[in-house]
């Protein structure tokens, strides 16, 4: 959580709380000269920007103070939608009709991957809403209009958002594997050119089903969250300059 909280730390209630960053209150940390200091707005102040964002460089983090909220939505509203590959220009262009404002309460996530216990090539896309069904479920519309070959609409608790998004496909005692070595890379941008995402998808999806032995387990992730209450934090306030980002990928 610390080296997330360094980093930025996006997560689906961007929009109602900001980022994991905004909720940080002081550090104790040890320098690169071995002195061990306190870091917040009112100790080492410049230190404390620069951590924020960029809090990498500059030593290594031995305790961390959080403010925390009350809890947001003692049940959440989680949908899944499983598409085939030629959805995905109605996918695109329903995001880009959020482009300029996603509401605060509602976050996407985007998931693409060759998988041969579904069939082949697919598009899973979960939404969650922190509120009712009745008020989360008309901004989820068009995704039914967009001809799912599965979707799911349910309450639940936010403590089982992992085990129970993607239809569960992950457990609810699930742990990273050990031994299996991964390459990730990551990018984020403000504007969403659908034509763009939709030559890359289209490559990635023949890539990945013409070789899908050799390249099993690759996975294209789009995150799409709310921004209302980061942009809300002045961009001057932290080392982080990544204030207006729409998607990361």
């Amino acid at each position: 959580m610390v080296g997330t909280t360094l980093g930025g730390g996006v997560s689906r209630y961007n929009g109602l709380h900001g980022m994991l960053l905004d909720s940080l209150v002081s550090v104790r940390m040890v320098t690169a000269a071995g002195k061990i200091i306190t870091v917040s707005t009112t100790e080492n102040s410049d230190l404390f920007w620069g951590i924020r964002g960029a809090g990498f460089n500059y030593g290594t983090i031995l305790e961390a103070t959080y403010s925390v909220y009350d809890e947001t939505a003692p049940l959440v509203l989680n949908a899944d939608f499983l598409f085939a590959p030629n959805a995905s220009r109605a996918i695109l262009e329903y995001f880009k009709t959020f482009e300029t404002g996603l509401p605060d309460k509602l976050s996407f996530f985007v998931l693409a991957t060759y998988s041969p216990t579904m069939g082949g090539s697919v598009i899973i896309v979960n939404a969650v809403y922190a509120g009712s069904q009745a008020e989360g479920a008309k901004y989820l519309y068009p995704l039914l209009g967009a001809s799912p070959l599965r979707h799911n609409l349910s309450m639940i608790p936010w403590s089982t958002i992992n085990s129970v998004s993607f239809f569960g496909s992950e457990p609810a005692n699930y742990t990273c594997p050990t031994g299996s070595t991964h390459n990730t890379y990551g990018s984020a941008v403000h504007r969403i050119d659908i034509d763009t995402f939709q030559a890359f998808y289209e490559n990635y999806e023949h890539l990945t089903s013409s070789m899908s032995k050799e390249l099993g387990g690759t996975v294209y992730f789009i995150e799409f969250f709310p921004k209302q209450a980061v942009e809300a934090v002045p961009s001057s306030a932290t080392a982080y300059p990544w204030r207006n980002i729409t998607v990361h990928m």
